[in-house]
C-alpha cells in the first residue's frame, strides 16, 4: 500500500513539474497555445502533438526513451535512449535515471548524430541539456567502489 502511494505521489509531482516547466496549461481549462513533444515511457516513438491531441509529427527509434526529448529550432530532435543491456554495476539503477544513449534525429527521422556511454564504470544518465553554444551537457553515472569512496572522504 505504501509503495502505491509513493508511486502516485511521484506521478503527481512529475505531472506538476512537466506542466510548470513546459507550460501545459496557463489556467485550469486553458491549453497551451502550441505543440508539445513527448516520448511515452514504454514506446520507441516520440510524438509532437497539437492542442487537440492530434499527432503532428513523430520520430521512430530502436530504443525506449531515456525520459528526455528536446525539439530543436531547426525541427530536429534530441532524444535520450534507455539501453536494455547495462553493465553489471548499473543493473540496479535501470529505472532510476539510466539512459546510455543520445540520438539527434532529423525532421525526416534520419540520424544526424548518436552518442553512447555504457561501460562497466560509467553510464550516461537519462537527461541532457542543450547549451546555447550548441554543445550538450550530459550527466554520467560513475561507479566508485565503496572502499575508494570512503578513502576519498
Amino acid at each position: 500500500m505504501r509503495a502505491t502511494k509513493s508511486i502516485q505521489l511521484y506521478f503527481l509531482c512529475l505531472a506538476a513539474f512537466i506542466c510548470s516547466s513546459f507550460g501545459c496549461s496557463r489556467k485550469p481549462g486553458e491549453p497551451y497555445d502550441g505543440v508539445i513533444v513527448f516520448a511515452p515511457f514504454n514506446s520507441t516513438e516520440t510524438q509532437l502533438i497539437n492542442n487537440k491531441h492530434e499527432v503532428v509529427h513523430s520520430w521512430q527509434s530502436d530504443l525506449p526513451p531515456g525520459q528526455c526529448v528536446y525539439l530543436q529550432p531547426d525541427g530536429s530532435l534530441l532524444r535520450t535512449g534507455r539501453l536494455e543491456e547495462l553493465g553489471d554495476v548499473f543493473q540496479k539503477t535501470y529505472s532510476k535515471g539510466s539512459g546510455g544513449r543520445v540520438d539527434w534525429l532529423e525532421w525526416d527521422g534520419s540520424l544526424r548524430w548518436s552518442f553512447e556511454l555504457n561501460t562497466k564504470v560509467e553510464l550516461l544518465h537519462h537527461d541532457i541539456a542543450p547549451m546555447p553554444n550548441g554543445n550538450l551537457l550530459m550527466l554520467v553515472w560513475v561507479f566508485v567502489p565503496h572502499e575508494e569512496a570512503v578513502a576519498s572522504g
